[in-house]
């Protein structure tokens, strides 16, 4: 399964969200979002359907794919900010 090289930001907040608690509800969620309950709902849908996002009872939860992709996602981001650093100080 693979999923957007380029996913919306929303879809980005939420898994940033999950990555950092066990389990969130649909309103907590999208409290900081400026997005109808419509729109954020097609987010998480697609998030579900990806398979990185699981639905509980209580609210929503990353699944194992969903934290190997977000864990995956914040090694991207620290090899490009070793590589910035790398740069910064050959400039110097």
């Amino acid at each position: 399964m693979s999923y957007e090289s380029n996913p919306h930001s929303t879809q980005v907040s939420i898994l940033r969200h999950l990555l950092f608690t066990t389990e969130a509800n649909f309103a907590e969620l999208q409290k900081d979002s400026d997005l109808t309950s419509d729109h954020f709902t097609f987010h998480i849908k697609k998030l579900v359907e990806s398979g990185y996002v699981e639905k509980t009872p209580g609210g929503y939860k990353l699944s194992v794919l969903g934290k190997e992709y977000a864990l995956d996602a914040l090694d991207r981001l620290s090899t490009e900010i070793q590589h910035y650093e790398d740069e910064k100080y050959n400039d110097l």
